[in-house]
């Protein structure tokens, strides 16, 4: 009787493990903002239950970025999935443009004029660096990425910690916008991910959504607008861009593990090169 018992109580844990995260810390909304939707993904990152998790390339043995998603993401509590940066091309044999590290695993090492470089660790946190800067804070120590002495320090630490790294289009750091006015007119939707810390010092990561068509400009001016005034945010730690063209992946889902509808890409799984997600744990 007690086996019986115990063996019930475990099937129930890993049920909850797969299929349930709590809500309090996750809330899904679409509020429209000076003309523009907002469908937001606002997580909180109290008690480190929300973490990050980032497939940069196909792994050693050859196991796309897809496959490697649904294998990992079979026992993981899902939030959210979508794609993260950009590649050289739009195939199944891209290939990463700037700073890629999987899980210690250097696989491209140039660094291009973007700004924003994005450390996820292994415990799921997420560091977000300004290149332009040399402004990269990893364990109180600081990494200029235009060093160059800096910048293999900074490999050879991420390879000892199994680290994953990529770099993207940097459009917040701090407060302040890092994009201009006069650069790309290309306007199209927009999917962001922000840091945000609240007037205690609670801090939130958000996945947001602009459906409407919008210059890079224009969704992270408008953006800030919303996350400080709407949303109440103190201070805007950053704002980077993620890949809304040919690998636009989005998946989120509910507490109870139900796949929600209103949040979807344009692109199927078996089409992302990279994928950036969010689980509970």
């Amino acid at each position: 009787m007690k086996i019986i018992v115990i063996l019930s109580f475990l099937l129930l844990s890993n049920s909850f493990m797969k299929f349930g995260y709590d809500s309090d810390y996750v809330t899904f909304s679409s509020p429209v903002y000076d003309g523009l939707t907002f469908k937001i993904i606002k997580m909180e990152r109290r008690d480190n239950h929300i973490r990050a998790k980032y497939f940069a390339v196909k792994d050693l043995d050859g196991k796309n970025v897809p496959d490697r998603y649904k294998e990992w993401s079979k026992s993981k509590n899902i939030i959210t999935v979508c794609s993260g940066t950009y590649m050289d091309k739009c195939d199944p044999n891209a290939k990463p443009v700037s700073i890629t590290i999987d899980q210690g695993n250097i696989v491209n090492k140039t660094i291009t004029s973007m700004d924003g470089v994005v450390t996820v660790f292994s415990s799921g946190e997420i560091v977000v660096g300004n290149i332009k800067q040399g402004d990269l804070k990893i364990a109180n120590k600081n990494y200029n990425l235009k060093n160059p002495l800096e910048s293999e320090s900074f490999f050879k630490w991420a390879q000892t910690n199994k680290a994953t790294v990529f770099q993207t289009h940097l459009l917040i750091y701090k407060d302040e916008l890092t994009i201009y006015e006069n650069s790309s007119k290309n306007a199209r939707e927009r999917r962001f991910l922000a840091g945000c810390t609240d007037d205690e010092g609670n801090k939130y990561e958000y996945i947001i959504h602009i459906p409407e068509s919008i210059t890079l400009f224009e969704g992270a001016k408008n953006t800030k607008k919303f996350l400080k005034i709407k949303q109440q945010m103190k201070t805007l730690d950053y704002l980077i861009n993620l890949d809304t063209g040919c690998q636009d992946f989005f998946e989120a889902y509910n507490s109870n593990g139900q796949k929600r509808n209103d949040y979807a890409g344009r692109e199927v799984i078996s089409n992302s090169i990279n994928l950036i997600s969010f689980y509970f744990e």
